[in-house]
Parts: structure tokens; sequence; C-alpha cells
């Protein structure tokens, strides 16, 4: 049984952590309401965590089902490496730092640190923004390069039609923001999820039957 098949069940494993994250995540909100849901959102959070080892793993396995010595399968897989752990950045700031620090140091009676908590929160909000774009990007164009390659490779690991829905997908993303759709918050963010976690999946399912075969 080799080991690029074997990834195909790290790739099912993270993309099921990763969609419990999408569901149980919560919407933004004051920060008394921040506060209120903050088991939650150290939960959910926690989770999306925990699922970007298996997700690398499972990018690992698709590198190596295109082959290892395809440079553009390489790159991408280096870029979906990086928008991992732009993932991993985005989840600590805004689900670990942001409630602990609200814990430790927000009273709503205290005017005095008002601005400091202020300032806080904008920075935070800034940093796990431009993590968000980094793995929105990476993602959208690692799946677009594997996609490509699925399309234009001989002998076929994955099915064509894998390659078209996800050159299909990403350009539907591309066109999103293009026309100033938000993928950014919370409602678009988990369209953008849902939609990477599809095409995800049938590449974990695929790798999981060349595993059987095999």
């Amino acid at each position: 049984m080799e080991e690029k098949n074997k990834s195909g069940l790290f790739l099912l494993f993270g993309i099921i952590l990763m969609t419990i994250t999408m569901v149980l995540h919560p919407s933004g909100g004051s920060l008394e309401h921040i506060l209120n849901i903050r088991t939650i959102l150290i939960i959910s959070h926690s989770l999306a965590i925990f699922s970007i080892p298996f997700l690398i793993i499972g990018f690992w396995g698709i590198w190596k089902s295109l082959g290892t010595h395809n440079l553009v399968s390489t790159l991408a897989f280096i870029i979906s490496f990086l928008g991992s752990i732009a993932a991993m950045l985005a989840a600590v700031v805004n689900g670990l730092v942001l409630p602990n620090f609200l814990v430790r140091n927000y009273d709503p009676n205290n005017s005095m640190n008002a601005d400091y908590i202020k300032l806080f929160v904008r920075y935070n909000s800034s940093l796990n923004l431009a993590m968000d774009y980094i793995l929105i990007s990476a993602f959208v164009l690692a799946v677009l390069l594997w996609s490509i390659l699925i399309v234009l490779q001989r002998p076929k690991v994955f099915p064509a039609w894998l390659g078209f829905f996800g050159i299909i997908l990403t350009m539907t993303v591309l066109i999103g923001v293009v026309s100033g759709y938000d993928f950014i918050h919370v409602q678009g963010f988990r369209v953008f999820i849902f939609g990477l976690v599809s095409w995800l999946m049938v590449a974990g399912v695929y790798m999981n039957k060349k595993m059987e075969s095999d």
C-alpha cells in the first residue's frame, strides 16, 4: 500500500474536520458577544488548527499522484503548504488570541482602556484579514494548477472532469472577487471553503480508491 494512497484517508479526515469547523464557526459581533461565544470560538478554531497537518499530508498525496518530477505540481504543493500555514495563523489570531486577550483585558465598566482594546482589535482584525487573503489566494492557485495538470496529464490519475471542475471553481472565485463578492467574512468564507472541500473530497476519494485497488 503506497504512502501517497494512504494520504487520501488523511485528506478526507482533514476535510471532515474543516467541515465541522465551518458548521460550528460563529458569526462575529460586539466584544461582549465574542466573550459570550468564546468557548465555541476556541473549539471551532482549534479544530481548524488540528485539521492542518492532515490536509498538508493530503496535498502531499496529490503532489505525489501527479508526479514529483512535475515542477508545476511541485509549485502547487508549495503554494498549498503556504496557504495552510496562513490558515493556521488566521485560526490562532481570530480563534485563540482574540478571545483570550478579551477575557484578560476587557472591562466594560472601565473606559480608560477602551482605546487600547479597540486598537488591539483593529490590529487583530487586520492581521486576520491578511492571512485570509493569503490562504484564499494560495488555495485557489494550487487547485487551479493541479486541475490544469489533471486535464492534461496522460495517463490519468484523477478523472478529467475533476480537473474541469477545479478550473470552473477557481474561475468562479476569481469572477466573484472581481465582481466584489466578499469571501473574507463568515458567510462568503463558508462558500469558499465548501467549494474547496468539494474538490478536495473527490480527490481524496479517488486516492483512497486507488489504495483499495492496489
